[in-house]
């Protein structure tokens, strides 16, 4: 990125000003399907409504394989979700089951978890429907693989802190606050920057 020491300062304080984010209801960490779910619900949303719809999707369903094989009109009412984005959504998350099942037999990623950490990487953001939110989430949750977390919404309160290049997207945004935020500090890092989203999530909502 353009400027990146100069941007890297400011991101440092930022992220010393803004409040510690705290979990809400989401799968464990050892479940990296339940996380790749959950994350596509906190994907361009708030964490209060993923927690939501994780909730209601994990009620009503009886495994992953039900999510897999349900049509996406059906996993959005499931989960409650009537955003602009809910088919997108429930599209992409079953894209990417069905492609680790093709690809496992099951929906797993148990046998991933053995593998070297490019090769993770190169697994989880190869996936079908695929965004690079998700991907670097469950990276950093499940597979202890330093990612830091872009949707728009945070993009474009970095752009409105003049803390990124206002030109570089959100994957380029991802991969330079990766670069920057070093890895004992990749989750705390992650849960104030959702926990900025969300306090702004409305005020975003409106703007755009």
């Amino acid at each position: 990125m353009k400027n990146s020491t100069q941007y890297a300062k400011k991101v440092g304080t930022l992220l010393r000003k803004l409040a510690p984010g705290k979990p809400k209801k989401e799968p464990d960490a050892q479940d990296p399907i339940g996380m790749i779910v959950y994350s596509f619900h906190l994907w361009e949303s708030t964490s209060s409504k993923a927690s939501a719809s994780w909730s209601k999707l994990s009620d009503e369903l009886v495994d992953f394989n039900e999510l897999r094989v349900s049509m996406p009109a059906e996993l959005a009412e499931l989960a409650g979700d009537s955003s602009d984005l809910a088919h997108e959504r429930a599209s992409r998350m079953r894209a990417s089951l069905r492609d680790i099942y093709n690809r496992e037999h099951d929906v797993s990623l148990e046998a991933v978890g053995a593998m070297k950490k490019a090769e993770i990487r190169a697994y989880i953001e190869s996936l079908d429907g695929m965004v690079p939110f998700v991907a670097a989430r469950v990276l950093e949750q499940c597979f202890n693989v330093h990612s830091i977390p872009v949707d728009g919404q945070l993009r474009q309160l970095l752009v409105e802190s003049d803390a990124v290049d206002d030109r570089a997207d959100v994957m380029e945004i991802s991969v330079w606050l990766t670069r920057t935020v070093k890895s004992d500090d990749g989750d705390a890092a992650h849960r104030s920057f959702q926990a900025w989203v969300d306090k702004e999530s409305r005020r975003l909502a409106q703007a755009n």
